[in-house]
């Protein structure tokens, strides 16, 4: 896969979405920026959820057959914000080490970003019984 890739073809909607270009143990990451997105696919985004767009871009014919992870990055001042929806887990999820690579080599690649990208990692947890 090239390092862009159109999704949703054939819709009213389309999204650059920016793919890491490597693999890490087969674990493949779409790195989408939200910021690159189309009105519709934000709007999308809001209305939906990352569970719901998340979902449909890691079944997108252009993963197949094995689909994708898929990172929702903002880049805000110099400071990164990523949600991974996770495939396999098919959800959200609160810890993402690939996907953190993933969208670090491509937010240094698109947004010329060098390390450290964002400063200190902030991290929120939630345990249920």
């Amino acid at each position: 896969m090239g390092p862009q890739a159109s999704l949703f073809q054939g819709t009213a909607s389309s999204a650059s979405c920016y793919s890491s270009a490597f693999s890490l143990h087969r674990t493949d990451h779409a790195v989408v920026f939200e910021q690159d997105l189309d009105e519709s696919l934000r709007d999308r985004l809001k209305s939906e959820g990352l569970i719901e767009v998340g979902s449909a871009i890691r079944r997108h014919a252009q993963f197949a057959p094995d689909g994708t992870n898929v990172d929702f990055v903002m880049v805000l001042d110099k400071k990164v914000s990523m949600r991974t929806y996770e495939r396999g887990v098919e959800d959200e999820t609160l810890a993402c080490g690939t996907g953190a690579v993933a969208t670090a080599v491509m937010v240094a690649l698109k947004a010329g970003l060098e390390p450290p990208i964002g400063g200190s990692v902030h991290a929120a947890m939630r345990f249920s019984r």
